[in-house]
């Protein structure tokens, strides 16, 4: 196995433990054990369990970039523009339910000052993402001018980050896009942003 494929193995294989152990579970005797290698080949590739992690995260996110350029780059209108982003992550996340893990795994993670920044860095970026819509509908008269841009970005990204909560402890029982959409729509409609 290559050097790169190695790599992705042990931090999709720590990826499906911390979804199926919790962070408690994550430990590099269970990646080794899982990817039938001695837990010191895990150390050929990552220096330390915290940069397995720092992978994962890396692997949570890696896709918010080109979803946030390629959305803003369709100049659709503030709802259309949401229903995209959702659409997209739950697509992402339905195919690999395994990675929602990371999300519940923050408070875990904010004792170590460099994955506290990344996780931070994750959040602030995904809520500003929001705000920046927010504000760009309010500029464009799609949002009513008394809405406030960081009140609605924090609604709609604590509402959606517990659903996918919910579909986690559902077992994955609903449609994550489905339920998604149906609260973006009242979302939309109780902040009358159409």
């Amino acid at each position: 196995m290559s050097l790169l494929n190695r790599k992705d193995s042990i931090v999709i294989t720590a990826i499906e433990i911390m979804s199926e152990l919790g962070i408690q579970g994550l430990t590099t005797k269970e990646i080794a054990r899982r990817q039938g290698i001695s837990e010191g080949t895990i150390f050929r590739y990552f220096r330390s369990k915290n940069e397995i992690i720092l992978s994962m995260l890396k692997e949570f996110s890696r896709f918010d970039k080109d979803i946030r350029d390629s959305v803003l780059a369709m100049d659709l209108n503030f709802a259309e523009t949401c229903r995209v982003c959702i659409n997209t992550y739950s697509d992402y996340y339905e195919s690999y339910p395994a990675i929602t893990a990371l999300s519940y795994s923050y408070d875990g993670l904010m004792n170590e000052a460099r994955l506290a920044d990344y996780v931070r860095g994750i959040l602030n970026a995904r809520i500003n993402f929001i705000k920046e819509l927010v504000t760009r509908g309010k500029e464009r008269g799609e949002i009513p001018p008394h809405i406030d841009a960081e009140g609605l970005a924090d609604i709609m990204g604590g509402t959606f980050r517990t659903i996918v909560y919910i579909w986690r402890l559902s077992k994955y029982s609903f449609s994550l896009k489905d339920r998604m959409i149906s609260t973006l729509d009242m979302i939309l409609e109780n902040f009358a942003l159409k």
